[in-house]
C-alpha cells in the first residue's frame, strides 16, 4: 500500500511539473529547454492594408505590408508537425515609387562550433509598370546580408552587393506569352563586407555575368497538406564566383512559395501562409 501511494504521488508531481513547463509559443512550439526560438513570427498574419492592391496576375507580387511565413521543408507535408524552424519575409516600399525591399529573417549554423546565427537578408527590387498586355518587369537592385548570433545578438558580419544597372529577374511577371527562360546581363557590382574586427570595410568591384534561368514547364510542389500547382522555378547566379546564389519557386498571385539561398546553406523553406492569398 505504501508503494502504491508513493507511485501515485510521484506521478501527480511529475504531471504537474510537466504542465507548468510546457509553454507553447505562437507558432505551436514547445520552447521548454529548446534554447533559442527559431520561429521569427507569432500570432496571425497582418491583413493587407486597405490602400494596397495585390497584383494577383503576377508571379512575383510586391506590395507594402506583404508577409510570407515559411518553415524548413518537412517530408511529412500531408500532416506537417508544429514548426520549430521557420523564416519570415516582409515587403515594404523603398525610397522610390518603383522600389520595394523584401526582408527575410531565418536561422542557420556557422563555423566549426556550429554557432546558431540569425540571418537577415534584405533584397531590393525595382518594379517597372505593365505596358498594355505585357506584365510588369521585376528587376533586382541589391542585397544586404546581416548576420548576428541568435543568442546574445552579437554582430558577426554584414555583406552588401549593389548591381548597376539593376538586372531583370522576370521580364513579364504575368506571362502573357512566355517567360524569357534565360536572361543574361553584365552588371557592375560593388560588394562591401564589414566585420567587427575589420578596421574598414572590404570592397570588391567588377563586372559580373548575371544569369537568370526560369523554368518553362510548370511544377507541382506538395507542402502544408496541399499541392501548389503551376509553379515556376527561378535560378539566379549573380556574384563573382559564378555559382548559383538563389532559387525561388513562384506561383501566380502568391509569389515565392519556396526558396533556397546559398547564404543559408542551401536550406529549403516552404510557404505556410501569406496575406497575398487573402
Amino acid at each position: 500500500m505504501r508503494v502504491c501511494i508513493l507511485v501515485l504521488t510521484l506521478c501527480a508531481w511529475s504531471c504537474e511539473g510537466s504542465d507548468s513547463s510546457s509553454e507553447m509559443d505562437g507558432a505551436g512550439n514547445n520552447n521548454a529547454d529548446m534554447g533559442v526560438n527559431q520561429v521569427p513570427f507569432d500570432g496571425q498574419v497582418e491583413p493587407v492594408q486597405p490602400d494596397e492592391t495585390i497584383d494577383d496576375r503576377s508571379y512575383f507580387p510586391l506590395f507594402n505590408g506583404g508577409e510570407w511565413r515559411y518553415r524548413k521543408k518537412t517530408e511529412n507535408w500531408m500532416m506537417p508537425p508544429a514548426v520549430s524552424e521557420g523564416a519570415l519575409t516582409q515587403v515594404s516600399r523603398g525610397d522610390d515609387e518603383e522600389e520595394f525591399t523584401r526582408t527575410t529573417v531565418a536561422y542557420l549554423t556557422l563555423g566549426d562550433d556550429d554557432t546558431l546565427v540569425r540571418q537577415t537578408i534584405t533584397e531590393t527590387f525595382l518594379l517597372e509598370p505593365s505596358d498594355m498586355r505585357v506584365g510588369p518587369v521585376v528587376r533586382f537592385k541589391g542585397i544586404r546580408i546581416d548576420e548576428r548570433t541568435a543568442e546574445g545578438d552579437e554582430w558577426l558580419r554584414t555583406t552588401e552587393r549593389t548591381y548597376l544597372p539593376a538586372y531583370r529577374l522576370l521580364s513579364d511577371a504575368w506571362r502573357t506569352g512566355e517567360f524569357e527562360n534565360r536572361l543574361s546581363e553584365q552588371c557592375n557590382v560593388l560588394e562591401v563586407t564589414t566585420t567587427p574586427d575589420s578596421e574598414e570595410p572590404q570592397e570588391t568591384r567588377g563586372l559580373v555575368n548575371v544569369e537568370v534561368l526560369t523554368s518553362m514547364d510548370p511544377q507541382v510542389l506538395p507542402m502544408e497538406g496541399q499541392y501548389r500547382e503551376r509553379v515556376r522555378q527561378i535560378d539566379v547566379s549573380d556574384q563573382f564566383s559564378g555559382t548559383r546564389t538563389r532559387t525561388y519557386w513562384v506561383q501566380q498571385g502568391v509569389g515565392v512559395v519556396q526558396f533556397r539561398f546559398q547564404t543559408n546553406n542551401q536550406q529549403v523553406f516552404t510557404l505556410m501562409e501569406t496575406n497575398a492569398e487573402e
